[in-house]
């Protein structure tokens, strides 16, 4: 928990006003050179960030996510032909 402490009072992107929106985008596959043109933030901090605080981890499940419901959106069309 140190660590993660040390994070919050160092980061950028955690200081930043628009963190959550930065975030949002991170996990959502926006690509990292928008968020850091959008938000004027340093391409490695988002990086540190998103491990820092666990986004790589929201980012799998979002992409999984995703695939599942296409699965299971393409089966459902097949299945009705």
């Amino acid at each position: 928990m140190r660590n993660l402490r040390r994070h919050w009072n160092f980061c950028s992107v955690c200081l930043h006003p628009q963190r959550e929106s930065i975030q949002t985008d991170f996990v959502n596959w926006e690509q990292v050179e928008v968020i850091v043109r959008r938000y004027g933030v340093c391409r490695s901090a988002v990086y540190r960030h998103a491990h820092g605080v666990g986004l790589f981890e929201q980012r799998q499940k979002n992409i999984r996510r995703a695939l599942k419901k296409l699965c299971l959106e393409r089966r459902g069309g097949k299945s009705k032909r």
